[in-house]
């Protein structure tokens, strides 16, 4: 079975808009295959918890299209 990894490289608060919002870089690693992927989310409760969120939508499709690789059909 192959082995994937997720690297967080970057995590920031942005002002935008006059809102916060968090932005994550992330490496998604799998075999000889490097991804980079992002992702954003907007700050409500606490800048932590929006981390979570915003590394959520970086990895969701990437995680999802491994697992169909590799034929889980874990829900």
């Amino acid at each position: 079975m192959e082995k994937h990894s997720l690297i967080l490289e970057s995590a920031r608060v942005v002002s935008e808009m006059d809102r916060e919002i968090v932005l994550v870089v992330v490496r998604g690693v799998g075999g000889r295959e490097s991804l980079l992927l992002t992702g954003t989310a907007a700050v409500r409760e606490n800048a932590e918890q929006a981390a979570v969120l915003a590394v959520m939508d970086a990895t969701n499709r990437w995680v999802g299209t491994r697992r169909s690789h590799s034929g889980s059909t874990t829900a």
